[in-house]
């Protein structure tokens, strides 16, 4: 056979003709295989092409802000509040204890105790009042409330639009800006976490340092450098600080 006229098999290596369709000998389909091995011939002759990678931009560290003062007044208010229904609580158990002594022979004084535990219980209520007076939503609970807004709307277009109360164009239509909206605001409390949990971390960390510091304080007085009092007074300005702490990481933590 001409050597123009012939070419070679790429899958068995023997000499075929250049117009055969299949290889007479391994049977594999070699129309228009020719045209592809010239094409990659050609592209490995091309000079390589170096690709040259932008640099990374530069990690800029996120700022970790301090509580808005807002914020911490919030969670100032709803402490004070969470203590006076615990207070309540127990003092309400108090006289239940003492109302079960009423039954017996002996109840002399404790319909006084019951009465003064009474108007205790009243002027933590009035208290409490006034506290909640000045509550108003915290950022993220805010951003919740939106939310949950949003998706009671959804929950009754469904129900309209099953039971044929509205068209399927209005159903989708709206229901598309309901559901744009929920997006928004979910990235939104996703920003607010991050925040949060910073908050948080922080209160921890300040926490730790007054426990230690309140096992300093023991420290400082059983060596004498504190009197008595002096002691008692600083120990209960720390338990109250972190305490306060406490609540607020609780406060927090139900959001994140």
């Amino acid at each position: 056979m001409s050597s123009k006229k012939n070419t070679i098999c790429p899958y068995c290596g023997r000499n075929i003709r250049k117009t055969d369709k299949f290889c007479p000998f391994c049977g594999k389909k070699v129309i228009g295989i020719e045209k592809n091995i010239k094409k990659k011939e050609q592209k490995s002759q091309e000079p390589a092409t170096t690709v040259v990678k932008e640099p990374e931009p530069e990690k800029v560290p996120i700022k970790e802000e301090e509580i808005p003062e807002n914020v911490l007044f919030q969670l100032e208010l709803r402490s004070k509040i969470e203590l006076i229904d615990s207070k309540l609580t127990e003092i309400r158990n108090q006289i239940e204890q003492l109302a079960l002594k009423l039954t017996g022979d002996d109840t002399e004084g404790i319909e006084d105790e019951v009465k003064k535990l009474g108007e205790k219980i009243n002027k933590l209520k009035e208290e409490k009042r006034s506290l909640e007076s000045d509550l108003v939503d915290l950022p993220f609970e805010e951003l919740q409330k939106k939310k949950a807004d949003i998706e009671s709307r959804i929950a009754k277009l469904q129900n309209a639009f099953s039971l044929g109360e509205v068209s399927e164009s209005a159903y989708k239509r709206l229901r598309e800006e309901y559901e744009e909206k929920t997006k928004y605001l979910e990235n939104k409390f996703a920003q607010q976490k991050v925040k949060i949990n910073i908050w948080v971390r922080n209160m921890r960390l300040e926490r730790d340092k007054m426990i230690e510091n309140l096992e300093l304080l023991k420290a400082r007085h059983i060596a004498g450098e504190y009197s008595d009092s002096e002691y008692e007074e600083r120990r209960e300005k720390l338990k109250n600080n972190i305490s306060k702490l406490e609540t607020n990481i609780k406060i927090l933590n139900k959001y994140v």
